[in-house]
């Protein structure tokens, strides 16, 4: 009888059996899923006549294990049957200890299955169930239909068996020389086909180049116009400042110099001075305030200009009319005039 290193014997000692006994196996299935079955070694003598003192041992494999046939001893068959028993129930409460204690039982066992690959008996073991549960979790076998590279993988991981029912040590040797070569190019063709999905991602969900240039160039027109925006508009409410105080000289030469003029005495002039004398002297404030916020050195040299032809003719006045003479009144307020209308006459830089 061959003996197989993947499963569990529990054997019947006959200390009167001679060297040519023989064994029969007998198989029981474990009564918990999963776990590995029972195999009892029952002996068996060949050739050993009575009158030699041997005893004719014949069993019979029925539901009842063990049954002596008709002749034999009962008295020598309790014992074995006892023994058989015992050591099978011995045999179920180790594996019942071994699957609770330890997930992992069967993985130890598939790797024991390459000692006895040169036997075709052991690949038709029943054993074979517990390589397939460890590598139920694994990717490879979800697959309906088996592929090279998921034989290979199972040749590496668990052992030949589930890749044939009978295979023979030569086509094991070549299915593994030939599954690497299989593996190889397929694990190089994943980073192919990785690398040229993602351009084509990274090109559908990216906007196109000329859309950031774009971009790029109204954040810069936005920058340098924002400034110069600013520095107009403060320009503008200057000059129009300006242009208003020009209105008010203008209104100094032309508008009171006369109707001080029309005055027939320097009484009724001093008179009229007074009352429009505030209103001159806020022309040369907003004049001071225009020179200091003026945007640049012409502008400046403009305002000033102006601003001091208005302090000139307001002291003027004032000279006039607390120690003028009536003769001379009107002569002078002509020149009064006439200073502030050169003023305003000349020629505006800003122009």
């Amino acid at each position: 009888m061959t003996v197989d290193t993947n499963v569990v014997y529990v054997g019947v000692y006959d200390e009167v059996a001679d060297a040519e006994t023989d064994y029969d196996l007998v198989t029981e299935p474990h009564s918990q899923a999963g776990l590995l079955d029972v195999h009892i070694m029952l002996p068996r003598a060949t050739a050993a006549p009575a009158a030699q003192g041997g005893r004719n041992r014949w069993w019979s494999k029925g539901p009842e294990m063990m049954t002596r046939r008709a002749g034999s001893d009962r008295g020598t068959l309790l014992p074995l049957v006892m023994r058989a028993v015992g050591l099978a129930v011995v045999a179920l409460l180790f594996s019942a200890c071994g699957d609770n204690g330890s997930a992992d039982r069967p993985t130890a066992s598939a790797s024991r299955v390459p000692s006895s690959l040169p036997s075709p008996t052991a690949e038709r073991s029943p054993t074979t169930r517990s390589p397939v549960r460890t590598e139920a979790p694994s990717p490879t076998r979800t697959a309906p239909e088996p592929s090279p590279t998921r034989a290979s993988e199972r040749t590496e991981a668990a052992s030949p068996i589930t890749s044939e029912p009978e295979p023979s040590p030569t086509q094991s040797s070549e299915r593994e020389e030939t599954a690497p070569p299989t593996t190889a190019p397929t694990s190089a063709a994943s980073p192919e086909t990785s690398a040229s999905v993602e351009p084509s991602s990274a090109e559908s969900s990216g906007a196109p180049s000329w859309l950031w240039w774009l971009l790029a160039a109204v954040v810069l027109a936005v920058v340098v116009a924002v400034p110069l925006v600013v520095r107009a508009r403060r320009r503008g409410a200057w000059r129009a400042d300006l242009a208003s105080a020009e209105d008010e000289m203008a209104w100094f030469a032309r508008v009171l110099v006369a109707e001080l003029r029309q005055m027939g005495s320097l009484a009724e002039a001093a008179g009229g001075w007074n009352i429009a004398e505030s209103r001159v002297t806020a022309v040369e404030d907003r004049l001071t305030a225009l020179e200091a916020s003026a945007p640049d050195e012409a502008a400046r040299t403009r305002t000033r200009a102006l601003r001091d032809a208005v302090r000139s003719a307001r002291g003027h006045m004032q000279e006039l009319l607390e120690s003028g003479s009536p003769d001379t009144m009107t002569r002078d307020l002509d020149a009064i005039a006439a200073e502030l209308e050169a003023a305003l006459a000349s020629v505006d830089p800003l122009a």
